[in-house]
């Protein structure tokens, strides 16, 4: 009898355990592409930058106050759909336009005429 109730015992006691042994999947996100994100809004202001992809149009990036540091590149062509966006490509803004770093936060550039652009991270 004693033998039944620690077999009985061991039995519950595996299931119970094995029922708080979670299956681990690591799951990885990654920010969003430029295609990515104009299947989603195809009028989506954009441009690549050290491949990362900063979008315009956002309502608390517009309402901060930001100051110009340094300009770190430029526009270098629009994107067309034709070929896929690379870094240097834009959206909206035209071949030529400057573009710079703000003081204040690190994962927002600013055009040349002053429209803040937010990086996307991960999803």
């Amino acid at each position: 009898m004693h033998k039944i109730h620690l077999i009985v015992f061991t039995v519950i006691a595996f299931f119970t355990l094995s029922g708080c042994v979670q299956d681990e999947q690591t799951a990885v996100s990654s920010p969003p592409s430029a295609e990515e994100v104009l299947e989603q809004d195809t009028e989506a202001d954009l441009f690549q930058y050290k491949d990362t992809v900063y979008q315009t149009n956002i309502d608390w990036v517009d309402e901060l106050e930001l100051t110009k540091k340094q300009e770190i590149g430029e526009v270098r062509a629009v994107f067309s759909g034709e070929d896929s966006f690379s870094n240097g490509m834009s959206t909206k803004l035209p071949a030529g336009t400057k573009l710079y770093s703000v003081q204040e936060r690190e994962d927002i550039l600013m055009s040349g005429d002053g429209k803040k652009y937010l990086a996307l991270s991960e999803g």
